[in-house]
């Protein structure tokens, strides 16, 4: 039996776009410019929906590493990041480099602080979740052997655009949530009798797909019986 021998499955999303019609009951001789307007602003929505939903991990960008300032808290955070997700500060030396993680915490607990200027090496961090992200280290690094943070954070997709043949920055493996998803809003304006199928659909086949999107391993639990931080 002849096969293909490829794996490079990835359309334009133009023609991701006129199936998803095609799967409302429009025909691409119906597609009109309000049609193709529609459709850039249901998929471009639906894509941060998805960051909304969690971890995408074909997204996961880093390690981005933030050099330490001494006396200074606060560092920029990737503008495109969704969710921060492993956070670790780096002693950097001559043979070998040691990382600790470091652990999240809220607003509120920040704000409990009385020395948020106190200069030690830092063991917590506060992401604030602003256009422009922060991230905010406590205590505030020293002058001492921990000289850098780096950071593993989950990435919005980037914007669906129509022109030139331009494909969608989603895995192969969900593109067919991808494409229900948008024949399923794309329906709410141009086929209302066929949303509640198509929003069945779609939520069928994304949760398939976030299924599978999970890294594989064992999970471990144990007591912390000694001190984890240290200068």
């Amino acid at each position: 039996m002849a096969t293909s021998g490829t794996y490079n499955f990835n359309p334009a999303f133009s023609d991701g776009v006129l199936y998803a019609f095609h799967l409302c009951g429009v025909r691409p001789p119906q597609i009109t410019q309000e049609h193709m307007f529609t459709a850039r602003m249901a998929a471009n929505l639906m894509q941060l929906d998805w960051a909304n939903e969690g971890v995408n991990l074909w997204e996961v960008k880093g390690p981005i590493t933030i050099p330490f300032v001494q006396g200074t808290p606060t560092y920029a955070v990737q503008s495109n990041a969704a969710i921060l997700l492993d956070v670790y500060r780096t002693q950097v030396g001559t043979t070998v480099n040691t990382d600790l993680i470091l652990t999240p915490i809220t607003r509120t607990e920040y704000a409990s602080y009385p020395n948020k200027l106190l200069q030690a090496p830092p063991n917590v961090y506060w992401y604030d979740r602003l256009i422009a992200p922060t991230i905010t280290f406590w205590p505030t690094p020293d002058a001492q052997s921990f000289t850098q943070a780096n950071y593993y954070y989950v990435s919005v997709i980037q914007d669906a655009v129509l022109a030139g043949g331009t494909q969608l920055d989603v895995v192969n493996r969900f593109l067919p949530a991808y494409i229900d998803g948008l024949a399923a809003q794309l329906s709410r304006t141009w086929a209302p009798s066929r949303t509640q199928e198509l929003m069945a659909t779609a939520a069928g086949t994304l949760g398939r797909a976030k299924g599978q999107d999970v890294e594989r391993g064992n999970l471990v639990v144990q007591p912390t019986l000694s001190g984890y931080y240290r200068n």
